[in-house]
């Protein structure tokens, strides 16, 4: 799977920033109190303050993947023009093909992305595995999802 391409800034940093956000907020929360994991065991407050922290990272990294993920289909949808014109124009233009891998790449991050937000999901709601059954439930039944 190709991920890195000249276009584009490295990928690398922009995930391992959204990993360390979703994935470390709760910790970096309980180092700041001088505190380690064992001691939310015993302490309801200390462990609210941890959860909350775990949360504000989650949202911090659900939004830099959705900046992302913006930016990557504007890419996408502009060289989909670009490409539509270059064919108009000429047939065995070499550029097509740039763009081409430029789109597959793009496509490509949006997919590594959308798995660290299951990710997330998943860290979400692992105590409570029959929500995560039911998120795709609707695609197999053949019902529409519920509209809120």
């Amino acid at each position: 799977m190709i991920l890195d391409h000249p276009a584009f800034q490295p990928f690398e940093p922009i995930l391992r920033s959204i990993h360390k956000k979703a994935f470390t907020t709760g910790i970096q929360v309980l180092d700041a109190k001088g505190k380690t994991i064992l001691d939310i065991k015993d302490d309801h407050q200390l462990f609210a303050k941890f959860i909350r922290g775990c949360h504000k990272g989650y949202q911090k990294a659900q939004n830099k993947i959705a900046d992302v993920v913006i930016s990557l289909e504007e890419h996408i949808n502009n060289n989909i023009v670009s490409i539509k014109s270059l064919r108009s124009e000429n047939k065995m233009n070499p550029t097509i093909r740039e763009l081409e891998m430029q789109i597959m790449t793009a496509r490509n991050r949006i997919l590594v992305l959308r798995r660290m937000y299951d990710a997330i999901v998943f860290t979400l709601f692992m105590q409570r595995k029959w929500i995560i059954n039911r998120l795709g439930d609707y695609k197999r039944s053949g019902t529409k999802p519920h509209r809120f």
